[in-house]
């Protein structure tokens, strides 16, 4: 939002152009460094990330939340969708382990220390037309979730049951 202010900024700046030079400068300047800021943090920390969840109720030995992540290589067919736990909150997205597609057999899941993730070929979310199939696609991401979560909840000494993941 800092970067979008100085832009603002340069556009109701009292002064006429050739009196504001050094206002569109700093401007400029405060854009691209921001600009390149959201990249780096896009780029090296967020990777893939698509949306980070936080449990409503912490457990002893439960992580804090979830990173889910998605996959999709051009000019490949195979949509990964993987999830990460998340030691802390957003802040600590940094030092969560990173999500690393592998290439299991289709629609089974791959779980590791780090991460779970499941392999769907996109034939099955489209038609012959390329009508996406909605519906399916948060089926089978609903189906993914709610196994990984009674998995992590059996793993941390809870039963799994009762809880709703939508």
């Amino acid at each position: 939002f800092a970067s979008v202010g100085a832009s603002v900024v340069s556009h109701v700046y009292p002064a006429a152009f050739p009196k504001n030079w050094h206002v569109l400068l700093l401007c400029c300047l405060w854009y691209f460094i921001g600009s390149g800021i959201l990249q780096l943090l896009l780029s090296f920390v967020e990777l893939e990330s698509i949306v980070l969840l936080r449990y409503k109720e912490k457990r002893d030995r439960r992580p804090y939340g979830l990173n889910v992540s998605t996959h999709f290589p051009r000019y490949q067919d195979v949509f990964t969708l993987g999830v990460t736990p998340l030691p802390s909150g957003s802040l600590g997205l940094v030092s969560a382990p990173k999500f690393k597609p592998e290439q299991p057999e289709e629609g089974e899941p791959l779980a590791s220390d780090d991460h779970t993730q499941v392999h769907w070929s996109v034939a099955e979310l489209f038609d012959e037309r390329g009508v996406f199939y909605e519906e399916k696609c948060m089926d089978m991401a609903r189906a993914f979730l709610r196994k990984y979560h009674s998995e992590s909840d059996r793993l941390a000494g809870g039963s799994g049951e009762g809880k709703k993941v939508q």
